[in-house]
């Protein structure tokens, strides 16, 4: 009888996360795909009062200026702040998926990055950085909630979730394996919220454990890197790429959830028009329609297309 493989420990999160080839141009186009679908569900859900009155800082009026952007609104907000809108937003209605559910930290992390690196006159990260993102946190959580020991509904509360979010931002920060593998490990023992929390009562339990998790993943990564920092790797070169090769086998199962394009598309459509006028509209489905244009525009770029100005 052959042995059951071994669990997946935080290392080999880590190691995926830093040391992951980009992914084949067709994974890319599927979440492109999710990515359109997951910001339609998003537009959507804000004409919903209940999601609304969710989507904003905790304490009243704790903008920041320069920080992520909910699309969708006008607000701007800390990171893990944003991550928490977005999230509740994306995943507001049933049918949520791993991309829609690392959207959150993701997508307000890369706004963040992406809108600092152009105050500093660097190159800021591109939706292609994004999508890629995405795909890798996807497949984390995918890998882990199949693994064996893995909680049961009631009790993990978006655990796989919190650590891919934590896992991949760890990563956009420039932290190395060691950090990565931090993040990851604050992410598993982050307190799990309550089924039914007293907070914040309109969300249903378990949209709102969603974009907790996602959000709780962005603080770990931050967390991981105050305290451990960056820069550190796996070691020599030679085990580095023996990481890579390793460690993606453990992860190519996984896979983005299938959108038809046509439908994700018309539905992402569909999803503008009470939110932004004609000419907007017809600017944002220019971007997301030519493919390789849209994977080289910076984040920050195509966020401040959909952000109110009201």
């Amino acid at each position: 009888m052959a042995d059951a493989p071994a669990p997946l420990a935080n290392r080999d999160v880590a190691a995926f996360a830093a040391l992951a080839p980009d992914a084949m141009p067709a994974r890319i186009a599927s979440v492109h795909d999710a990515l359109l679908d997951g910001l339609a569900a998003a537009f959507v859900a804000l004409g919903d009062p209940d999601c609304a009155r969710l989507v904003g800082p905790i304490v009243p009026g704790a903008t920041l200026a320069r920080g992520a952007r909910i699309p969708g609104t006008s607000l701007e907000l800390e990171p893990v702040a944003a991550a928490f809108g977005i999230g509740i937003a994306a995943g507001w209605h049933p049918g949520s998926d791993p991309i829609r559910e690392n959207l959150g930290a993701l997508f307000a992390l890369l706004d963040y990055l992406a809108r600092r690196a152009h105050e500093l006159g660097r190159s800021p990260p591109t939706i292609g950085v994004l999508l890629g993102s995405l795909d890798r946190a996807a497949r984390i959580q995918s890998a882990l909630e199949a693994e064996p020991g893995y909680p049961d509904a009631d009790g993990a509360a978006g655990l796989a979730v919190r650590v891919a979010s934590a896992a991949i931002a760890a990563q956009l920060l420039g932290g190395g394996i060691t950090t990565i593998a931090a993040a990851a490990t604050q992410a598993w023992m982050d307190g799990v919220p309550p089924r039914h929390p007293r907070a914040r009562p309109a969300a249903p339990p378990i949209v709102r454990a969603g974009a907790d998790a996602t959000s709780r993943g962005l603080r770990s990564a931050f967390w991981a890197l105050a305290t451990v920092g960056a820069g550190n790797t796996a070691g020599p070169d030679a085990d580095r790429e023996q990481a890579d090769a390793d460690v993606v086998a453990l992860f190519a199962g996984a896979a983005p959830p299938p959108v038809d394009p046509r439908d994700g598309l018309a539905r992402f459509a569909a999803s503008l028009e009470d939110l932004f006028g004609a000419r907007r509209r017809a600017a944002i489905l220019r971007c997301v329609s030519d493919s390789e244009t849209f994977v080289a525009m910076p984040v920050h770029e195509f966020v401040a297309l959909l952000v109110r100005n009201d």
